[in-house]
């Protein structure tokens, strides 16, 4: 396992995270209108949890893609396979807060509610940290770089 991609992901998920906060709250304020009096409270990144969550986060889908290559489970440098991770990412975000409401997952105003408040909830930047460790996975470093780890 090359150490130095897994410190490049815990590095990049920081900024990462930042650069995707204003993305996601352009996108959630046009599918989601109710979000934009939420924004300005989401955007002081108040909690620790904002810092803790990307890093472990990067680490743990480092540790991933690092098994499923080796193992041959799947390649994770297919682009296809971020996609889903992303999509298994908002999932868990839905089923959890829905479960959190006792299992109401057919509730339509619920639907509303879970997700007008999605970057309130810091939970979001575990985002940063899969396309972080997914950055840091695919992209080659340099042949200077990879004689240090």
């Amino acid at each position: 396992m090359n150490v130095l991609r897994m410190v490049l992901a815990v590095v990049l998920s920081i900024p990462i995270m930042f650069f995707l906060f204003p993305v996601l709250s352009f996108i959630w304020s046009v599918l989601f209108p109710l979000s934009v009096q939420v924004n300005q409270y989401a955007a002081a990144f108040a909690s620790p949890v904002h810092v803790a969550l990307p890093i472990g986060s990067a680490i743990f889908f480092f540790l991933i893609f690092h098994y499923a290559e080796r193992e041959k489970l799947f390649d994770p440098k297919n682009p296809m396979y971020l996609l889903l991770f992303i999509f298994i990412v908002f999932l868990a975000y839905y089923v959890g807060l829905s479960g959190f409401y006792f299992f109401r997952f057919t509730d339509l105003t619920l639907h509303g509610v879970t997700f007008t408040y999605f970057l309130y909830v810091p939970y979001w930047t575990v985002l940063a940290g899969l396309i972080a460790a997914w950055i840091a996975y695919v992209v080659p470093l340099p042949k200077k770089l990879l004689k240090f780890s």
